[in-house]
């Protein structure tokens, strides 16, 4: 499917309740985790990397990790105010991109590898974002 900017934005806000925003994140985030994974061959959630392939775990840490390094203590606003409110929403939203052309997945990917990867509330907590902040 090849979709010109207009359609592509129709396309995604059609399918969901998430923000172009939200889209731009995701791809930024696949970048990110993409250049995290390739500096080490274990990420930090102890996923192996499997040779130029990123699972749905390892992006959903990778976003993670994106949303508090670019929106600090504000990541689980930023987040919310997107709609994303669990990591299957990061996985819809994959899947979107998938079936508009825009990302790729191989034969072992599935929408469910993206549910309950973690908590948000857990993830998100004051405590961790602290920790996580002052690691950076």
């Amino acid at each position: 499917m090849s979709l010109e900017r207009d359609e592509l934005h129709a396309f995604l806000l059609s399918r969901g309740p998430y923000p172009l925003e939200a889209y731009d994140f995701l791809q930024r985030g696949l970048a990110h985790t993409s250049q995290q994974v390739n500096a080490a061959p274990s990420s930090q959630s102890g996923v192996p990397f499997r040779g130029g392939h990123i699972s749905g775990q390892q992006l959903c840490f990778g976003l993670r990790d994106l949303a508090i390094s670019q929106y600090g203590f504000l990541a689980p606003i930023v987040l919310a105010h997107w709609k994303v409110e669990r990591t299957k929403d990061f996985g819809t939203m994959v899947y979107t991109l998938i079936e508009a052309g825009l990302m790729s997945r191989n034969e072992q990917d599935r929408l469910e590898d993206f549910g309950g990867v973690f908590e948000f509330d857990e993830a998100f907590s004051q405590r961790e974002l602290a920790s996580s902040i002052g690691r950076g």
